[in-house]
């Protein structure tokens, strides 16, 4: 690990235990302070795992579910927050080249965005698409400078090479013509990038866990986006097969292990022999104790078990080869976290239920964690006939 990759976790590190003093607050706000936003910027923090030569720090996948976890064992929604910055900032790399100079070469630049199908959008004679839409789970997008939504493209247009990734340096496609090179390996689904002026943040994030995650929803309306601002939806080389698309489970998992672990935290602070007049917490007597040893081995083993998951994709997208071990393993991980908590939980005796313990905010941000979409446990239908060689 590099100097400067250190340098990134340790300043994170002081971020998180920072948010994790200020949970309160940041649950009330239902979004990260803006200070709080500056110091992930001013520290490099989006730009972990993007390349050293778009002035990144190229962090590799388990260095960033590392720092993931680390932040959200502090708070859950700041770690939500900085996994989505992450990721999305990685993906854009993939871009043509001179739409990820733009964006990249921003240095203050924070991305976000949400791969659901949530648009619609037709491409024009100049190969331009213009695009209408609304998406959910847009985690953190009132500080983000840029935002993504996946596109679903009429009228059979096809955005699958009209991005220009075929060209040398993100050029057109050798035929020159954006709508007729379009015809292969994407589909008719994008993901496109929005200036942050041309979407509507919409106050829709009342949630029963990770409220200061500001995961909302946002839209735009006839948003024109120039000629290659988007990823195909589809193949290989796409959002849904890049670092991105390989890791957003995993990092979500990488939040879950984090609650997890801040869950046992909680109960071992109550001490061997925490008394019952303590606002109720329950005494961890022999079978407290051998719960709390149970649950931190389950702890060390989802942690071990999302690493393997994701060892094989540290070369790059298209390394790995198509399996859904990743996914699996998320959906598997965060349904183990999940159930750490809520035994945690239990172990806290009466005083879990108080507003001023921490346990009663873990359950709910456990709960939250599980229902995101993209750990949809339709993900394992997949899985399921693979297993057994028909899909």
């Amino acid at each position: 690990m590099s100097g400067a990759v250190q340098s990134v976790l340790a300043h994170l590190d002081r971020v998180a235990l920072d948010a994790g003093a200020r949970s309160a607050e940041i649950e009330a706000a239902r979004s990260l302070p803006r200070d709080l936003v500056e110091a992930l910027i001013g520290g490099g923090v989006f730009r972990l795992a993007v390349p050293d030569e778009r002035s990144g720090f190229g962090a590799d996948h388990a260095t960033v579910l590392d720092a993931i976890e680390r932040c959200a064992r502090r708070d859950g929604s700041t770690g939500l927050v900085v996994a989505a910055g992450i990721l999305a900032a990685v993906d854009a790399q993939h871009l043509p080249r001179h739409h990820a100079d733009t964006i990249l070469g921003d240095a203050r630049v924070v991305l976000g965005g949400s791969r659901a199908l949530g648009g619609s959008g037709r491409l024009t004679d100049d190969g331009d698409l213009v695009v209408s839409g609304r998406w959910g789970w847009g985690t953190g997008v009132a500080n983000c400078t840029w935002i993504g939504g996946g596109v679903r493209l009429l009228d059979g247009t096809d955005g699958g090479t009209a991005n220009g990734l075929d060209g040398p340096d993100g050029g057109d496609a050798a035929d020159g013509g954006p709508r007729r090179a379009a015809t292969h390996s994407g589909g008719q689904r994008v993901y496109a990038y929005f200036r942050r002026d041309q979407v509507v943040v919409l106050d829709t994030w009342h949630a029963v866990g990770l409220r200061g995650s500001g995961s909302t929803d946002y839209q735009v309306t006839e948003a024109f986006v120039p000629e290659g601002r988007w990823l195909p939806l589809g193949d290989d080389r796409a959002v849904d097969r890049s670092t991105l698309g390989d890791l957003a489970p995993a990092a979500l998992a990488a939040v879950a292990i984090g609650l997890a672990a801040r869950a046992v935290d909680e109960v071992a602070a109550l001490g061997p022999v925490a008394a019952a007049d303590r606002a109720g917490s329950l005494a961890l007597g022999e079978a407290g104790l051998t719960e709390l040893g149970l649950v931190e081995a389950e702890v060390a083993g989802a942690r071990a078990h999302l690493l393997a998951a994701v060892a094989g994709a540290d070369g790059g997208p298209g390394d790995r080869g198509p399996g859904p071990a990743p996914m699996v393993a998320a959906i598997d991980v965060v349904d183990r976290a999940v159930d750490v908590v809520w035994r945690c939980y239990r172990l806290g005796g009466a005083a879990a239920v108080l507003h001023a313990s921490p346990l009663q905010r873990l359950v709910r941000d456990a709960a939250t964690i599980v229902q995101h979409p993209v750990l949809d446990r339709r993900h394992l239908v997949a899985a399921g006939r693979r297993r057994l060689g028909s899909g």
